[in-house]
């Protein structure tokens, strides 16, 4: 059973967001392969350091993202092993981009809460 926040792998036998997107277009029935994520919380003292890690977004989205990491930021320096890709679906109790990254700019110690892809690597969340 597909839930909120899992990953679609494949459509048909197919991966790659826009080749499985047009099938889904296309088709009224498909075979989808799913698979749920896997999900950590970490907090993050500052410090005194900047946060160190590079938060992305897609437009039209409504989640933020990791991108490069610092190596002498507080993320690295508390141990947290986000990856390139890992979603934030929470910090320090939101859920929207907005107040995401609010939480993110203002808080010493942000708590967050990570989806991170099956398959995409250590699937510890802290080093």
């Amino acid at each position: 059973r597909i839930q909120s926040g899992d990953y679609i792998l494949s459509v048909c036998g197919t991966s790659g967001a826009e080749n499985m997107l047009a099938l889904l277009e296309r088709q009224s029935e498909v075979e989808a392969t799913v698979a749920h994520p896997f999900v950590f919380t970490a907090c993050v003292p500052r410090g005194g350091r900047r946060l160190g890690v590079e938060l992305l977004h897609i437009p039209a989205g409504v989640t933020l993202f990791a991108g490069a990491i610092e190596a002498d930021g507080a993320v690295a320096a508390n141990g947290v092993d986000l990856k390139l890709g890992d979603r934030f679906i929470e910090v320090s109790g939101h859920t929207t981009r907005a107040s995401m990254l609010e939480v993110f700019v203002s808080s010493d110690a942000p708590e967050f809460k990570v989806s991170r892809p099956p398959g995409s690597g250590a699937e510890a969340g802290i080093a």
